[in-house]
């Protein structure tokens, strides 16, 4: 009896040195400081906790019961509110939503099987995370516009989401607490967008009062569209057009999203809910099972496949089909 107690604590204080020295390499990784004592203790409480339930999905994807990998990356030791400041897709809920049809036979019969644009020179590079600031709806609206200037020009540019952050709100709230990329191409049609070096980007810091100026502009827009509700025809048009853009729901499990094919049963699909906004910058099969490649604006050290996600296609995976849309470049 007395040895099996033994036994017990060893192995007790070996989970508890395993814990706490897993602790200590994600706060030195994620560069993690805390104000005192008492806030130290409740960040590890809530690493503690997503930890826990990290290591117990990731068993059963390693067992076959899931189709994507957890893992630790920045939000682990946010509280959900928090998480939520990460989000900020806010639907104008006057605008009239205009769709294109749907893609033709043809169309869909000239598909290629997969379609990456990860691999295009146009597609500029992952920017830094948007952090605490709900605008990844101006990410969403920028990445398409860089991306067909490229196309059309030749010449790579970088824009400012800070610009469409600080200049597309409406008053009383701020671009931090959300909005649309519908009105970012809406403003852009008005106004233009200008480059990130005359309207450079303030990470998390709450949007300031617009400072646009028209002599640094360097895109316009002439119409944007949204695409019929049907996922063939949004492969269709990421293939002729670039980048689309998407709304979806993200949860929890998508915080601590790695690698995989991204599913979520908590998701709703009333083609309706969603609060996040990302792109969609190609698709693929893997086995039998369809994915998008989905473009975050989280950064590209902390989260998932260097910024990247692969999410499960052909089920309107969290809403993805709900109010997918595309600009033109002037």
């Amino acid at each position: 009896m007395v040895k099996v107690l033994i036994v017990s604590i060893i192995f007790a204080v070996l989970a508890l040195a395993d814990a706490q020295s897993t602790w200590e390499n994600y706060k030195a990784k994620h560069g993690k400081h805390y104000a005192n004592n008492t806030e130290h203790a409740k960040r590890q409480a809530i690493f503690q906790a997503t930890h826990d339930h990290i290591s117990q999905h990731n068993v059963r994807y390693a067992a076959g019961k899931e189709t994507y990998e957890k893992g630790h990356n920045f939000f682990s030791d946010l509280t959900q509110e928090e998480k939520n400041s990460y989000m900020g897709i806010r639907m104008n809920q006057t605008a009239q939503v205009v769709r294109s049809g749907g893609a033709r036979n043809w169309e869909r019969a000239s598909l290629p099987a997969s379609y990456d644009l990860r691999t295009s020179p146009c597609l500029p590079a992952i920017k830094p995370s948007q952090g605490g600031c709900g605008d990844c709806y101006t990410f969403a609206a920028t990445t398409p516009l860089e991306y067909q200037y490229c196309m059309k020009t030749g010449v790579k540019v970088v824009l400012s989401e800070q610009q469409l952050t600080d200049c597309t709100y409406a008053s009383p709230r701020d671009g931090c607490t959300g909005g649309w990329y519908h009105d970012c191409w809406t403003y852009v049609m008005q106004a233009g967008q200008e480059l990130i070096e005359y309207y450079p980007w303030k990470a998390a810091t709450k949007s300031a009062t617009c400072s646009y100026s028209s002599n640094s502009v360097r895109v316009g827009v002439s119409s944007f569209s949204y695409v019929d509700q049907c996922e063939p025809t949004i492969q269709s048009r990421v293939v002729s057009n670039g980048p689309i853009s998407v709304a979806i729901w993200a949860s929890n499990n998508f915080t601590s999203y790695k690698s995989g094919i991204y599913t979520d049963s908590s998701c709703p699909t009333d083609m309706k809910t969603v609060n996040h906004a990302v792109t969609i910058v190609g698709y693929g099969t893997s086995g039998s099972t369809p994915y998008w490649i989905v473009r975050n604006s989280w950064g590209s050290s902390s989260w998932g496949l260097s910024g990247y996600m692969l999410m499960q296609r052909g089920v309107n995976m969290c809403n993805i089909a709900a109010y997918a849309a595309y600009p033109t470049v002037l």
